[in-house]
Order: structure tokens, then C-alpha cells, then sequence
């Protein structure tokens, strides 16, 4: 299994290269707020000098336009490289696919881990769709993966 500690976020000036290279909305305050996915997934990005200090992503799972386990993977890559290389990006799927499965009811997803410096939340109504993902960079610890 992919060690989680291992895994680390780009640079903050790299990530936000990234996202102004793309045309993602930079809201002036060092922020980025964007959507993906034909619209249906709106994420929003905030940095602390030159460390990403949180992301969120709010969709419904039902209007993403993603069918397959392939598709959502190929998905994947393309929302997380601007913050993770495709190593790790890999790598975070593996962890989550195998662990969200047992954080998941018969009507919602409730999930918290600790990967590398972040803490990564999944919350969700498996009745409505509606779910968030949240990454927020953890006080007080030092991380050299």
C-alpha cells in the first residue's frame, strides 16, 4: 500500500502557475476559484507564502460527467496536477479508493485522513449527491517527504 506520508503537494507558486496557465479564475487575493468538469465541479484554492493551505471541491455526484472507474481515474489526473505529480496522484487514488469504501453508508460518505502535511476530508449524501472534498494543510507539523 502507498505510504501517505509520502505523498507531497507542489510548491504554492507552482500550483498557481499551473492554474493561471490553464485560465482558472484568480480572485486577487492570491486565491483561485474555478470549475471543472463541464461546470459541475466548483473548486476553490488558498495559499500561505508558498504552501497550498486548503483546496475545496464541491460537486454532485450524480452531474459529474464521469461513467467508469477509468474515466474517473483519467479525471483525476487532470484535476489534480496542478497540485500532485502523477506518481502521487496514483498514489492518493490507490489510498482512497481503497479506504473510502469503508467510510461509506448506505446513504453518505463520511471520511478524514491524514496524507503527507494535508488532512483530506470526503463528506456526501449518497441520497442527494451532494458532496465536498476538502485538503487543509496541518498546523504545527513538519513534513520532509
Amino acid at each position: 500500500m502507498a505510504n501517505p506520508d509520502k505523498i507531497t503537494v507542489k510548491s504554492a507558486s507552482e500550483i498557481q502557475e499551473t492554474l493561471r496557465e490553464r485560465g482558472f479564475g484568480e480572485t486577487g487575493d492570491g486565491r483561485f476559484a474555478y470549475s471543472l468538469l463541464d461546470g459541475t465541479v466548483a473548486v476553490a484554492a488558498a495559499f500561505a507564502g508558498d504552501e497550498l493551505s486548503s483546496m475545496d471541491a464541491v460537486f454532485n455526484l450524480y452531474a459529474v460527467p464521469v461513467k467508469t472507474v477509468s474515466g474517473a481515474l483519467r479525471e483525476a489526473h487532470g484535476v489534480l496536477a496542478p497540485y500532485l505529480t502523477p506518481p502521487e496522484i496514483n498514489a492518493l487514488c490507490a489510498i482512497l479508493a481503497w479506504e473510502i469504501p469503508g467510510q461509506t453508508s448506505s446513504d453518505a460518505i463520511r471520511y478524514q485522513r491524514t496524507i503527507g502535511a494535508y488532512t483530506v476530508s470526503v463528506n456526501g449524501s449518497l441520497i442527494t449527491g451532494d458532496a465536498s472534498v476538502g485538503v487543509t494543510k496541518n498546523s504545527g507539523r513538519d513534513f520532509d517527504a
